[in-house]
């Protein structure tokens, strides 16, 4: 069951609730089972956040940061979660100096 504190911080606003994420990071956000239907979360900071069984259905989740967040049993269908080419997350290579070479055996 969601913590009934992070629910008021939340309903105070994406841009309060990243400020308040941002102020207390070892603090692991508790949404479950929180009915967030047809809720605004563009752009909210929802890493790590506990969001089992939560009810996201038709929720805007674009450009919302869900990296680490526990979405078991959460209700996604039809939640907007596209994701614009800028924001997404940029990957880099590791290339090794040397050629390696894979004995069979």
């Amino acid at each position: 069951m969601a913590n009934p504190e992070h629910i008021a911080v939340l309903t105070d606003g994406i841009e309060a609730w990243n400020r308040w994420t941002r102020d207390k990071p070892l603090i692991i956000p508790d949404l479950s089972g929180a009915n967030l239907e047809r809720k605004c979360l563009r752009g909210a900071d929802l890493r790590d956040a506990d969001l089992r069984g939560a009810k996201l259905y038709e929720s805007d989740l674009i450009v919302a940061s869900l990296v680490g967040a526990d979405l078991d049993a959460a209700e996604l269908r039809s939640a907007n979660s596209s994701v614009p080419v800028s924001a997404k997350p940029i990957y880099t290579t590791l290339i090794s100096p040397k050629p390696i070479s894979i004995k069979r055996t």
